[in-house]
């Protein structure tokens, strides 16, 4: 029997480049983890951001509502006081015509 060399076998130029290989396809598969996460991360990011706006634009809306109902309850206010002002000035006018024409009535009747 043939004895075996105590020498370990080089390795060959292609068991050098598929570990070279291997290596580089490690390290890659590491950078698209790493961008995997990173995007995940965004994503959360994003997702609590769009969260965020959707709050704020229902309080937004909640509070133009609120102005919107004062301000038709202040112009409701502001047209009964209107409506009663006129109201008062019709009687007013009526009231100074009829005093003016009782007056004229009796002068006319005095004077004849």
């Amino acid at each position: 029997m043939a004895e075996q060399s105590s020498k370990p076998a080089q390795p060959t130029e292609s068991t050098l480049a598929l570990s070279f290989l291997r290596e580089d396809i490690q390290d890659l598969r590491q950078d698209v983890r790493q961008i995997h996460e990173r995007i995940d991360h965004t994503n959360g990011r994003i997702d609590d951001l769009r969260t965020e706006i959707s709050g704020r634009f229902d309080q937004t809306n909640g509070r133009i509502d609120d102005l919107r109902t004062e301000t038709n309850e202040r112009i409701d206010d502001l047209a009964k006081q209107l409506d009663s002002r006129y109201a008062r000035l019709m009687a007013m006018l009526i009231a100074c015509t009829s005093i003016l024409v009782t007056t004229m009535g009796a002068a006319v009747a005095l004077l004849k």
